[in-house]
């Protein structure tokens, strides 16, 4: 499933540093997907507009950057587009990378640019 979170630069870096992101390090964290439960409140049905919509539901709040990967996830029962994922996220499970600026526009960063994001606003 592919599944979007917003995350800090701190969380960037320990992926760099790692190649991974376990469990227990997105305890709390709120990971979005479109989930059957999710797509049937929608009045949409082009998949890139329901990429971007779920993409902006995760962007919402103040984090910098949301990371956008290819994992096994399970939706949350009850809760609209919101997911867990079954395993730790690894570097190759990275489809994206999006940073958002003070107005809050995202811009792309494809999975083999994790060292320009970390060098963003430094």
């Amino acid at each position: 499933m592919r599944i979007y979170f917003p995350v800090s630069k701190a969380m960037l870096r320990q992926l760099s540093e790692s190649a991974c992101l376990e469990l227990d390090s997105l305890d709390g964290q709120q990971i979005f997907g479109q989930t059957p439960y999710w797509l049937a409140g929608q009045t949409e049905s082009d998949p890139e507009i329901l990429d971007d919509l779920i993409l902006q539901t995760a962007a919402q709040g103040p984090a910098e950057f949301v990371i956008v990967a290819e994992v096994p996830a399970d939706p949350i029962p009850g809760v609209a587009g919101r997911v867990a994922p079954t395993g730790p996220i690894r570097s190759r499970d990275i489809a994206a990378f999006f940073a958002k600026d003070s107005a809050g526009d995202l811009s792309w960063y494809g999975p083999s640019e994790l060292a320009n994001l970390l060098e963003l606003g430094q």
